[in-house]
């Protein structure tokens, strides 16, 4: 709608008023003709920006579902290898006559690491009664204490 005063008698009007009025009302529509097709473009943008952030809200919701099935895939993989590990620490238990305890774990390095201390330190043992019960001849007795510090070493 125009803000142009539109005058009730128009016909007490003189030329030059009429061709003022005409080009006031004009320029008032040429006016708001270009702001009408700047918010149409602006609109447009908005409505093209909103359908980008569906598809990118569509895009994180299909992508949290799959990481939520790989959480779901990674724990129970977790749990039958803490299971596994968890038999195989009872039956070293049971051959060795030692308590095995596997903490609680996250990962298969961490399993390894337990099994692996373990059979260190039963090596460390066994090399040491080799060496206290003298089962070894002299020339092996230094390569058997280097050996134990090497395992030490290595346990640490």
């Amino acid at each position: 709608m125009s803000n142009a005063y539109i005058p009730d008698q128009l016909h007490h009007m003189s030329r030059k008023e009429l061709l003022e009025f005409a080009q006031t009302a004009h320029d008032e529509n040429v006016g708001l003709v270009r702001r009408v097709k700047e918010l149409e473009s602006h609109n447009v943008k908005l409505e093209s920006y909103n359908l980008k952030l569906a598809n990118e809200s569509h895009e994180y919701q299909q992508r949290c579902g799959e990481l939520e099935k790989e959480l779901i895939n990674h724990k129970n993989v977790n749990k039958n290898i803490h299971l596994k590990n968890t038999g195989i620490a009872t039956l070293v238990s049971e051959l060795t006559g030692n308590n095995v305890v596997l903490p609680k774990m996250k990962s298969r390095v961490e399993i390894k690491k337990a099994l692996n201390k373990f059979a260190l330190e039963n090596q460390i043992k066994a090399l040491e009664w080799f060496d206290e019960n003298n089962l070894v001849e002299d020339e092996t007795t230094t390569l058997l204490l280097e050996r134990i510090e090497q395992l030490r070493k290595e346990q640490e």
